[in-house]
């Protein structure tokens, strides 16, 4: 057996711990909706204008996703917010609609509960429409 240097050795074994840890990094950040499509965003804009030699990588592209979520959408903590998505409209979705008044669905409202079978003709003369 050949005398190996103990220096290469221990590169090795540092080069396989990286790329163990960063391998199950991707998988975990391919998952997550938001960070994915942020990232191919990311390499989507740059591909016109950034010649090959200098463009990001997947790994890099989702390292920036992160980095803006946590910009964006901070935790308490100041952790990444672990969501499926980061975009606007699906963050939107997981509260509640804002209840707003509305005065005239609440006379609609007050109409059918008193005239369950009303059309138009007989809502409009109502007194409460003219206010």
């Amino acid at each position: 057996m050949p005398n190996i240097d103990p220096r290469l050795v221990e590169m090795e074994r540092q080069n396989r711990e990286f790329w163990a840890a960063r391998t199950a990094r991707l998988s975990e950040q391919m998952v997550d909706v938001g960070l994915r499509a942020t990232a191919f965003r990311i390499l989507e804009e740059e591909h016109p204008r950034v010649p090959i030699r200098y463009r990001r990588t997947l790994e890099q592209a989702l390292d920036d996703a992160e980095e803006y979520r946590k910009i964006l959408i901070p935790t308490p903590e100041g952790e990444v917010n672990r969501r499926d998505s980061q975009t606007a409209a699906e963050i939107g979705r997981i509260g509640e609609r804002a209840k707003r008044p509305d005065p005239l669905n609440d006379l609609i409202s007050e109409i059918a509960a008193k005239k369950p079978r009303a059309d138009s003709d007989q809502v409009a003369p109502y007194p409460a429409w003219r206010k």
